[in-house]
């Protein structure tokens, strides 16, 4: 083996001594970035330990998951309203009209009314005889489909990454795993969460259930309520919202790879300019919002089997959980392998370029 020779400072002439510091304040900036983004013991170490409470949770005290989901919403969703609000260079608050954003909070609303219900009911409420039961069992179904289809689906497509240091990937993580998982306990575990808490559940409808038109249509139903009126804004209001300083979920997909500039016929140079601008038509709404629909409908049917099998259920969570693992050790792979090297060639690209051309 060869044996390294430490470098000497009188060994390097000024100039070479000059590249050597500007490399290390280059990588101290990097480092600084990746600080500024949360990246700490502090924050990694309550990432991990959240991971394995609900872990914990999920497999031991299942009929106590739905508490874990309310109180992670009630930490998270206002960390995450925080960040939005201070993004650069635009505030995504409108991210929250999105309908995975409008799913969770409603759902987390619901579970709110079923304590209050449950606390009301025990001495007598009159919600009772208006037939909350049957309000109960068709939001339920709703929650199911949608929990267990798009979300689920979702954090597989967008690629969400468990990086337990960024509240905002925590956050989409959550919002797309949780709710099918809450369901998981709900549905598997119906006897042990209405034997826990009777006054809160009442899951003896689920023999009455039928998939496709209780499950599958309402959850289709429950979708359109949420695309008319969505779709009709983003095709008004919406698109004009970054010119008014708010950035929007269309705005940023559309910024990056998409399939929706093909389908228009936009060259790559005039995406670009879009892109820059965030000038985007009218067109591009509605076949951008097409595909989401077709979407959302096609991963329903997964909903459907999720319902017709506890092991598929079971497998789904799992190859969810096992997505968002993986693109969370790659975010990491490239921070720990390639975030400064990516970082040296930006800084020095022009140089590298002059050297390597013939």
């Amino acid at each position: 083996m060869s044996k390294q020779i430490p470098l000497q400072n009188d060994s390097l002439s000024n100039a070479d001594r000059s590249t050597v510091l500007h490399c290390i304040t280059v990588m101290a900036q990097r480092s600084k970035q990746l600080k500024n983004d949360g990246l700490n013991p502090r924050n990694f170490f309550l990432g991990v330990a959240s991971l394995l409470l609900v872990t914990w949770v999920f497999g031991v005290m299942p009929e106590h998951f739905w508490i874990v989901y309310i109180v992670g919403a009630s930490i998270l969703f206002p960390l995450r309203w925080r960040h939005v609000v201070r993004a650069k260079p635009l505030p995504k608050v409108l991210s929250w009209l999105d309908f995975c954003w409008v799913a969770n909070i409603l759902c987390n609303i619901g579970l709110y009314l079923i304590v209050l219900h449950g606390c009301i009911r025990q001495s007598g409420s009159f919600l009772h005889a208006l037939g909350a039961d049957s309000v109960r069992k068709v939001a339920f179904c709703i929650c199911w489909g949608v929990a267990t289809g798009p979300l689920a689906c979702a954090a597989v497509a967008l690629r969400n990454a468990l990086v337990f240091h960024d509240v905002d990937n925590m956050a989409s993580v959550f919002i797309h795993i949780l709710p099918s998982l809450l369901m998981f306990t709900l549905r598997w575990h119906a006897v042990k969460v209405a034997s826990t808490w009777p006054t809160f559940f009442h899951l003896d409808y689920f023999d009455s259930i039928e998939p496709w038109s209780d499950i599958y249509l309402k959850s289709v139903v429950a979708y359109w309520i949420w695309f008319v009126p969505f779709t009709l804004w983003m095709a008004t209001c919406g698109l004009k919202m970054p010119s008014k300083g708010l950035d929007t979920v269309f705005h940023s997909l559309m910024r990056g790879s998409n399939p929706v500039a093909k389908i228009l016929g936009w060259s790559k140079e005039e995406q670009d300019e879009r892109a820059k601008k965030n000038d985007f038509t009218i067109p591009s709404v509605l076949i951008y919002m097409l595909m989401h629909a077709a979407a959302v409908c096609a991963s329903m049917l997964v909903a459907v089997a999720c319902w017709v099998s506890m092991y598929i259920h079971a497998f789904a969570c799992l190859a969810v959980a096992l997505s968002v693992i993986y693109h969370g050790s790659s975010r990491y792979s490239y921070y720990a392998l390639d975030n400064y090297i990516a970082a040296m060639r930006k800084e020095f690209s022009g140089v590298l370029e002059t050297e390597t051309e013939p």
